[in-house]
């Protein structure tokens, strides 16, 4: 076990001790485990539709939304458990969601719906949720497999009546308002096209603090795979369990506690042996850049964490500290996707005569996302007054406020004050910060310098730049520690298109494609007040009426409008989640559409 390991070990067992002291565990070295549950809008999805999901992490040891795992995992595998997606979602108090678009390459068949986070993988009975999906692309020409020539009794000879019997899924989820804790209520049953609808969702018990999914969609012409409930995930995973926790020596996957974590290693390019003891500084460039510095193991391993939201960028950017620069090279880790070889595909067919009528909806899909293609939704950003360290500055220059000057040298003599370019005979030019009052004034450490959000090591570059490129300097006169380096102030350039490091890549610099976790966004296209605006002359030929997939309650109550499409038919409403307490929610309605 490398050092890197143990200390994070350590940090988990202080992290659990204290939790374990709220949940009046057994042994402070037990801790709680974790189940998925993931809420989806469909079963069948057609290529060019939307595969949408929220998930859901419970803490087995109260059944309540798990404060753990930072990061859940969802995954779309195909037959011979080929990936089609991995997905990472980041949870906020157990609770996370996003999206798929299912692409014309992607074949007709079964895949399966799998999520897990870290921590759920280290158990037997929780390590993922897995869940059906059938898929029909009429891009791609059907394997003789998922063909029947003649039509059977479970297939209709129209879009609204046609099924491949795959089980009684209607039938169980209807069977779950039983079991439910909430009445859906209509202010009709019966609605035209483009019409306002009224839903009320309406409870026996408590629903404040509630988390709920809502999704109202057309009902599914092919009856797909059986669609598991909160309610029926809760009887059959949850209240079975008897081994709810799990000791700390027994964890192979380290649960992602604070968020994204990227690792890696440090190698010798001569024979690929590990570096230890040396310093590796990321930078993640943006209006919000984060930096940091981390010190490889004896192993030559190494690790950040990417703690709340950080820059919408694909590239981030790693050197290394010191002489060594040139001799060594850093190889990312990759999470890979979750591969279980005991998963069963369901046979999925379809009746060849029925052609025509795929082709027709593969048509209306193709002009409901031309004309009315999802729209840009949201962030949910966690805001917070304060900003990191390096991003906090005493001074900020704006050069067009001043003189402007030919070179780097002339703008530090000229505006910046309390920092300057140092040239010795013996080393390449470097920046200075005077200290603050309080500290020592004989300077030895360097200045923190970044460019555009990427950490500068070779001060002369900058010192190169024409400064009529840059749009300004900020300047930090405190003493800070990166990892275990000390620096002398912060020196942040930001040039005029705040992408420098696009146009003039770094020397020793890996770059860093971020497999960021999906965003929890809003979907603003469902909404009825974009909808009920929409032009007349626009086709609609939506069947997913409305998605939400997190909707936190305040009252016992909840309503809203819908707006109806040009598509008739019979639509479902199906709402999933848990109170606050832990109890599991499924509701279930009908409408029609004429």
């Amino acid at each position: 076990m490398n050092k890197n390991t143990i200390v994070y070990i350590l940090c988990v067992f202080s992290f659990f001790f204290v939790h374990s002291q709220n949940q009046k565990q057994k042994s402070p070295i037990d801790i709680p485990m974790e189940s998925i549950f993931v809420h989806k809008n469909s079963e069948v999805l057609f290529s060019g539709e939307r595969l949408l999901f929220g998930v859901h992490v419970r803490d087995l040891s109260t059944e309540k939304a798990s404060d753990l795992s930072k990061m859940a995992y969802v995954q779309l595998l195909g037959e011979e458990v080929k990936p089609i997606f991995l997905k990472k979602v980041e949870l906020k108090n157990g609770f996370g969601h996003g999206d798929f678009r299912v692409g014309a390459d992607i074949e007709t068949g079964t895949y399966k719906l799998m999520a897990y986070t870290q921590l759920a993988r280290n158990s037997d009975a929780h390590k993922y949720f897995e869940t059906d999906i059938f898929i029909i692309n009429p891009y791609i020409q059907l394997r003789e497999r998922n063909v029947v020539s003649q039509t059977t009794d479970s297939l209709a000879k129209t879009l609204d009546n046609q099924i491949v019997d795959m089980g009684s899924s209607r039938d169980e989820i209807q069977n779950n308002i039983l079991s439910s804790l909430v009445d859906i209520e209509l202010d009709k049953e019966i609605y035209g096209k483009r019409e306002t609808g009224r839903l009320e969702i309406n409870s026996g018990v408590s629903l404040n603090g509630a988390v709920l999914s809502l999704s109202i969609r057309k009902k599914e012409a092919i009856n797909g795979p059986v669609s598991i409930s909160a309610v029926d995930y809760h009887s059959k995973m949850i209240k079975g369990t008897k081994n709810r926790f799990i000791d700390v020596s027994e964890i192979k996957w380290l649960p992602e506690l604070r968020g994204d974590h990227l690792t890696g290693r440090l190698l010798q390019v001569s024979d690929s042996f590990p570096v230890p003891d040396t310093q590796v500084v990321m930078s993640i460039p943006g209006s919000e850049y984060i930096v940091d510095i981390a010190r490889t193991d004896a192993s030559g391993r190494f690790g950040f964490w990417l703690e709340g939201q950080y820059p919408q960028t694909r590239n981030g950017f790693m050197q290394i500290i010191g002489d060594a620069s040139d001799e060594t090279f850093i190889v990312l880790d990759k999470e890979g996707p979750l591969l279980p070889d005991n998963l069963v595909f369901n046979d999925f067919k379809i009746d060849k005569t029925l052609e025509d009528i795929i082709l027709q909806r593969s048509i209306q899909n193709q002009l409901q996302n031309a004309y009315l293609a999802p729209i840009p939704g949201t962030m949910e950003v966690t805001t917070t007054d304060s900003q990191p360290y390096y991003r906090s500055f005493d001074t900020q220059y704006i050069l067009d406020e001043y003189t402007r000057f030919g070179s780097m040298e002339e703008t530090f003599v000229e505006v910046v004050e309390q920092a300057w370019i140092e040239n010795v005979e013996s080393d390449d030019p470097q920046f200075k910060i005077r200290p603050l009052p309080q500290y020592p004034q004989d300077i030895v450490e360097e200045p923190l310098v970044i460019l555009d959000g990427q950490v500068v090591l070779d001060h002369d570059l900058i010192i190169g730049i024409p400064a009529r490129e840059m749009e300004s300097i900020a300047v930090s006169r405190k003493k800070i520690f990166m990892g275990s380096k000390l620096y002398q102030g912060i020196l942040h350039f930001e040039s005029k298109d705040g992408k420098y490091w696009e146009r003039f890549p770094m020397k020793n610099t890996t770059i860093l494609e971020i497999e960021r976790s999906s965003l929890l966004r809003t979907y603003p296209e469902f909404q009825y007040d974009y909808l009920s605006n929409m032009s007349s002359d626009l086709p609609d030929f939506r069947r997913q009426l409305y998605w939400n997939p997190k909707i936190k309650v305040s009252g016992d109550t909840f309503g809203l409008n819908i707006w109806t499409s040009d598509v008739t038919g019979e639509y479902e409403i199906r709402v999933e989640g848990f109170t606050e307490e832990g109890k599991p929610i499924s509701g279930y309605q009908k409408f029609e559409v004429e």
